[in-house]
């Protein structure tokens, strides 16, 4: 079951402020939230995170143009490619 990645990383930066390891706190969220809640992964990225001092949750931004779509112009387009085919 996906929980919401907000919520998780809430969880996990109120353990790291409790003094909790990132197992404990992996083993906590698992056995409130169910069974694969949070990765080994993820808790020891975000502990490592929460350790350098980087306390906030949000995403950091990705490189990169950011997608953009046009929905309106594709279905134009889409709509214009499947009548001339039809045709």
């Amino acid at each position: 079951m996906e929980k919401n990645r907000g919520v998780i990383r809430e969880l996990l930066k109120f353990e790291f402020e409790l003094g909790h390891s990132a197992k404990e706190a992996m083993d906590n969220i698992n056995r409130a939230k169910g069974a694969g809640t949070v990765s080994r992964t993820t808790a020891y990225e975000w502990f490592s995170k929460f350790k350098s001092g980087n306390m906030t949750i949000e995403d950091n931004p990705r490189s990169g143009r950011p997608r953009e779509v046009d929905r309106e112009a594709v279905v134009n387009a889409v709509k214009d490619a499947f009548t001339i085919f039809i045709s």
